[in-house]
């Protein structure tokens, strides 16, 4: 099971994300992993790492991760 939260910066939704997460059971994977993943494997800073030019990238993380859960 996939849950995906958003919402404004600074409104706390990291913190209740983890809630959330031990709560249900669930691992708790954040956006700035798959960043720092991707910068790993890309060999580029963190900075540089956009989401719009790594939509590929990420998906296939957050399926690799996915299936871990199975």
């Amino acid at each position: 099971m996939i849950i995906t939260i958003t919402s404004y910066p600074g409104t706390t939704t990291k913190e209740l994300s983890k809630l959330l997460a031990l709560q249900a059971g669930l691992r708790y994977f954040s956006d700035a992993e798959i960043k720092k993943r991707i910068a790993v494997e890309t060999n580029l800073p963190i900075e540089k790492i956009k989401e719009e030019e790594f939509t590929e990238k990420i998906k296939q993380i957050i399926e690799q991760e996915a299936k871990k859960m199975i």
